[in-house]
């Protein structure tokens, strides 16, 4: 009896672990169904005209928490229907109404055994909020409803059906195809710049370990040329070091003028050659191919801290995080005498595309930068541009159109920032100092 107990507590326990996540109505016609029996949708089904028409109810979210809550996620609209009793939003596309607009807790538990799951819950449901176990007014007995569903071998898919809303046809059903929504893999294509961040930049003799070197939150400011650097990978494969004006330069690079301060890049380091990357997603490494092309710092190879790697090319490992905005480079091999030596770059993306590249047309030119009143623009280009600033955090908080050369930045609090700038079908993402 015990075994028979702790099979059937595994089998739920599998089964709900299976429903867990985010699922939406499959796009296609069919999708959504009624008829007078399981199977037999004749009643009505939609159209793959409906998937556009109606893709307010495509997008919708039905969520099934691990924790055993549920959640309807409508976003700014869904479809609303005559029954819902608002005679100015029927047949359209419009704000979820209450309570069928997720603002109440709800809950749902499964029964392995009879291929059922249930929403509790004020408003809670699945496919189409009119449909209950008892009628077509979303009003079900005890805010409590009960489906059907079946999931596809690979829990990609299910189909939830519904019985009972049709007191005169028993077998009368409605069928709801489902798919899961699965999170993007982030990945590294696009723009990442140093975190400006104290311990953004470390050296040490064992991972995790930077206790040589590490730069402070004053070099933030004194430094901030490398910070917006980029570090662009493109789609096709490309890589590109991108540096603008001016980036850090170091006694290495034995120009005896420059080291140890913000000036022009010295080639090869300019980003003035051809470059790729290939990303070895299993052992967690990018590899760059370039004269020149390199992440972090130019000194820094698997060799040695001269900016010579063998073959022009320079493996480094890499952990993104899991929203994909952030992500650690580091590289060991520069240390003979300390084989797990190891450098980390601490990085943020900027945007998912090559933000200056897109500006090449027009050369527009952002400055000082550090800035604390005004910040100014140049471009051969004789268009305005749109502004937007934004904080660390994404939030907006500052904007200005039609720009011809100058931003006053001076309600911005000193710290680091992102300068979004728009010239015609242009765009470029740019962070800036505040000091």
């Amino acid at each position: 009896m015990k075994k028979i107990t702790l099979l059937m507590l595994l089998m739920t326990t599998s089964l709900f672990a299976q429903l867990e996540g985010s699922w939406s109505i499959t796009a296609e016609a069919g999708a959504l169904g009624v008829g007078d029996s399981p199977g037999n949708y004749g009643w009505w089904s939609n159209s793959a005209e409906d998937v556009v028409t109606r893709s307010c109810i495509f997008d919708d979210e039905y969520v099934f928490n691990a924790d055993g809550s549920f959640s309807n996620v409508q976003g700014a609209d869904t479809w609303l229907e005559n029954w819902q009793g608002d005679t100015t939003q029927h047949e359209v596309c419009g704000a979820a109404i209450a309570p069928h607009n997720g603002s109440n807790a709800a809950t749902y538990t499964v029964d392995a055994t009879a291929g059922t799951v249930t929403i509790v819950g004020s408003g809670a449901y699945i496919g189409l909020a009119k449909v209950t176990n008892q009628g077509e007014d979303g009003a079900p007995t005890n805010d409590t409803t009960v489906y059907s569903y079946v999931l596809s071998p690979d829990g990609t898919t299910v189909d939830f059906t519904i019985q009972g809303f049709n007191a005169g046809v028993a077998n009368a059903e409605w069928i709801f195809k489902m798919t899961k929504n699965v999170a993007e893999t982030p990945s590294l294509e696009g723009s990442w710049s140093i975190t400006a961040e104290a311990g953004a930049l470390g050296v040490g003799d064992s991972p995790g370990n930077y206790g040589w070197w590490s730069n402070s939150a004053e070099d933030v400011v004194t430094r901030s040329c490398i910070f917006d650097d980029e570090y662009v990978f493109n789609a096709d494969g490309s890589f590109s070091n991108v540096q603008g004006a001016d980036t850090w330069l170091e006694n290495w690079q034995g120009d005896t003028t420059q080291h140890e301060v913000c000036g022009a890049a010295i080639a090869p380091h300019n980003g003035s050659n051809a470059a790729t990357y290939t990303v070895d997603a299993t052992a967690g490494t990018v590899t760059i191919v370039g004269s020149g092309a390199y992440i972090g710092l130019a000194k820094v190879t698997n060799q040695g801290e001269d900016g010579a790697p063998t073959n022009d090319t320079t493996v480094y490992s890499y952990v993104l995080s899991p929203d994909g905005t952030t992500v650690d480079f580091t590289i060991q091999g520069f240390n003979a005498g300390v084989a797990n030596a190891e450098w980390i770059f601490k990085m943020t993306k900027n945007s998912d595309t090559a933000g200056v590249e897109d500006f090449a047309a027009s050369s527009v030119k952002m400055f000082p930068n550090p800035a604390s009143d005004v910040l100014k623009f140049s471009s051969a280009s004789n268009k305005a541009l749109d502004v937007a600033v934004y904080d660390l955090l994404g939030k907006q908080v500052l904007r200005a159109n039609a720009v011809q050369s100058e931003l006053n930045i001076s309600s911005l609090n000193p710290g680091m920032y992102f300068v979004n700038m728009t010239q015609g079908s242009s765009t470029s993402t740019k962070k800036l100092l505040v000091k």
